[in-house]
């Protein structure tokens, strides 16, 4: 008989595909996340797949109310980070989805192969060669995903994602001393022209090196922006490949604690691939009606290819009196909460023209107080109590 698994979940379609992944091993049972504490109550000795979209103060409600349960946190990219924040909720791990079916199977057991009488006595089976258990339990994604991921995108172009992930990088880097990479994939590759490098010896290098190299290498295939206290990777979407994306984000997402990537309009197949990995998605939207329109229409695609709108955020740019429409407005449309939301200001555009870091420059407090109210959702202990990251030491620095 076939044990039960509990998923807690609010997404229907998480809940399928992993009722089809494990058919052969278990029986999912899904259940909302208010719902946990009753059930585990019933059975202490239960696992539970707890989704990376909920709380981590309810699944801490549930692992101090039943200390026997044992919570695993299905997530699409496994980073130190959200690793962190996990096993301190009290979680055992998190695991990445290529890999619950593995992890499943080695907790329950893996059901008795059949036995075929009818085989030939003495006959020598041929070897077949099998993955390592190393290979097995750590896919592509999961041996490089040391870093927190998040996702610049927008309906239509000129919307100034370029110039909020620049904001965005400097602001991670100045409040939490976390090495922070800043990739843009989008549809040009804007980042380099607004901080005036050349990307294509840095285009070449990722096209020629090996899968794993070391992380002075890493460093020297991006622009560092001395400015902004990041390291920069310009790479136009027509150039790339889904095996040239996975080999930036694995060797990047082991040398970084902070990985904001730009997919540009995210309509494309690449754009949907970086967006399902990660942690949170920043749509860039101005408060102009066709900017509003297409925006909307972007999310409503989004559902159609599954990939999660809960962990979308509106990113307001531009917002003024004129347009009269503001964040309640906005929040109310798109049913997703607005942060950060950014005046209108020809000086937050005009920073990066004068090689300025626009987290730091003066006049523009409203941006910065915006940013940090960003910081404190996502982060909130390390922003509130200004706790600075466990902090990096390059292995051939000076003392």
């Amino acid at each position: 008989m076939k044990q039960i698994l509990y998923f807690a979940s609010q997404n229907h379609g998480k809940a399928k595909k992993l009722q089809q992944e494990l058919s052969s091993l278990v029986i999912v049972k899904t259940i909302s996340f208010t719902q946990v504490s009753q059930i585990a109550r019933e059975n202490a000795a239960a696992i539970f797949c707890w989704d990376e979209e909920g709380s981590f103060d309810a699944l801490q409600d549930v692992v101090q109310s039943c200390s026997d349960v044992y919570v695993y946190v299905l997530s699409s990219f496994r980073s130190s980070l959200f690793l962190r924040q996990a096993t301190a909720a009290g979680a055992v791990d998190v695991w990445v989805w290529e890999e619950v079916k593995e992890r499943v199977a080695s907790i329950y057991g893996k059901p008795p192969e059949p036995v075929n009488e009818e085989k030939e006595p003495n006959v020598i089976e041929p070897v077949v060669e099998t993955k390592s258990k190393s290979l097995i339990e750590k896919p592509p994604l999961f041996t490089g995903g040391f870093s927190t991921l998040f996702a610049l995108t927008g309906g239509k172009g000129g919307v100034g994602q370029t110039t909020i992930g620049v904001l965005l990088s400097a602001a991670v880097h100045h409040e939490l001393d976390w090495r922070t990479a800043f990739l843009d994939f989008s549809e040009n590759g804007d980042v380099s022209r607004s901080l005036c490098f050349d990307p294509r010896p840095h285009q070449e290098f990722w096209r020629k090196c090996e899968d794993n190299i070391p992380e002075q290498q890493v460093h020297s295939g991006m622009y560092w922006y001395p400015e902004g206290g990041f390291h920069c990777l310009s790479f136009p979407q027509r150039k790339l490949t889904s095996s040239l994306i996975q080999k930036i984000i694995i060797n990047i997402g082991r040398c970084f604690d902070f990985i904001l990537v730009d997919v540009g309009k995210g309509w494309s197949s690449l754009s949907l691939e970086l967006l399902s990995m990660a942690k949170s998605i920043l749509l860039v939207t101005t408060p102009t009606t066709l900017e509003l329109r297409c925006s909307k229409d972007l999310l409503s695609f989004f559902r159609e290819k599954d990939i999660s709108t809960s962990k979308v955020r509106i990113v307001l740019n531009r917002s003024s009196r004129k347009y009269k429409v503001g964040r309640s407005n906005v929040e109310d449309m798109f049913k997703n909460p607005v942060l950060p939301e950014l005046p209108e200001s020809m000086q937050f555009e005009n920073c990066l023209l004068q090689n300025e870091n626009p987290f730091k420059a003066k006049g523009l407090s409203v941006h910065q107080e915006s940013v940090r109210e960003w910081l404190q959702v996502f982060f909130p202990t390390l922003a509130s109590t200004g706790k600075k990251g466990e902090g990096f030491k390059l292995p051939w620095s000076k003392e």
